[in-house]
């Protein structure tokens, strides 16, 4: 099975998500020091590019592991291997959290 990816179909997709990051982003930073508004401490967070644990840094997560083969395009074994790596970093992540 071969799986085909056009380079400019990856690239809108790329710059689509960065642009929706940073705006949200800008946004939080705006609501947090602009209006002052503390009570979205929580969401101010979850969007700082400046920080783990967080939406940015699950993007970045994302495309290193698809950099790293997906199943789909892998014979078994390696996918296989592929998804007990991944279930192994998920388990690890839940134990120390």
């Amino acid at each position: 099975m071969t799986a085909m990816l056009k380079p400019a179909a990856v690239l809108r997709l790329l710059l689509v998500s960065i642009t929706l990051l940073v705006t949200a982003h800008v946004g939080m930073l705006m609501t947090r020091y602009g209006l002052s508004a503390r009570y979205l401490v929580g969401m101010i967070a979850l969007f700082d590019m400046n920080g783990e644990q967080n939406v940015p840094a699950l993007l970045s997560t994302l495309l290193l592991l698809s950099c790293a083969g997906p199943p789909a395009c892998s014979p078994p074994p390696c996918s296989q291997l592929w998804l007990r790596v991944l279930s192994y970093s998920i388990r690890a992540r839940a134990r120390y959290s």
